[in-house]
């Protein structure tokens, strides 16, 4: 179903089944695969949703990929995401961003990594961010790298909320406010700290999990 007020460029394609709301706009050169959806009010230029991804209202995507069974609620810019990715309500996940399967993006969530610059040949981007598999990115978190730095969050990562990540997360890590870790230290509660920052804890979750530390949240 295709709503008469959408607004659709000639270069366009559209599998079968797709469904686009009122007063979508798909501008430029898009590629749309089976059984997606683009809601209303939703924008996209010059990007490719593989099979059913949705795009809900006010979403709006620039020159990206968003594999099978990806739902987006914000604004990306040239970002590549896997499938099953959720990008919430709010977030701000802008150029040069890549994240794999099955991974989940909270609300409110930025990348700060975005400013680009030229070397008297081509514009490349300063600094990057790279999301691995079965993530979960806690509300508010904000992803500041230094200078150009290039952060990578690896598979199997939980990132608790309000937090400002500026060092890479290895797999199967846990991320918590450091005010939290050391008020339970402070009450007798040891943990197998990988990392401290000025504003969080780097956790081993897997040795959390075996001395059932993870019960305090």
């Amino acid at each position: 179903m295709i709503h008469p007020t959408a607004i659709i460029s000639e270069e366009t394609i559209l599998g079968n089944n797709v469904t686009i709301w009122p007063y979508a706009v798909l501008e430029w050169k898009n590629i749309i695969w089976d059984n997606c959806e683009i809601m209303s009010h939703a924008r996209m230029r010059d990007s490719e949703l593989w099979n059913e991804t949705v795009l809900v209202p006010f979403a709006k995507i620039d020159k990206s990929i968003m594999w099978k069974q990806c739902k987006v609620w914000c604004e990306l810019r040239k970002c590549h995401f896997g499938d099953r990715v959720q990008a919430s309500h709010a977030n701000i996940v802008l150029e040069g961003v890549t994240v794999d399967w099955y991974t989940n993006i909270a609300s409110g969530s930025v990348f700060a990594g975005r400013w680009w610059e030229y070397n008297d040949e081509w514009w490349y981007i300063k600094a990057t961010l790279t999301i691995g598999k079965n993530v979960f990115v806690g509300l508010n978190t904000v992803f500041f790298p230094w200078g150009d730095q290039k952060i990578s969050i690896w598979n199997n990562v939980y990132i608790a909320w309000d937090l400002e990540i500026r060092h890479d997360v290895p797999d199967g890590h846990t991320v918590y406010p450091r005010s939290l870790v050391e008020h339970l230290q402070s009450k007798g509660t040891e943990f197998d700290i990988v990392k401290m920052t000025e504003s969080y804890a780097l956790l081993n979750r897997n040795k959390m999990k075996e001395e059932g530390i993870l019960k305090y949240w």
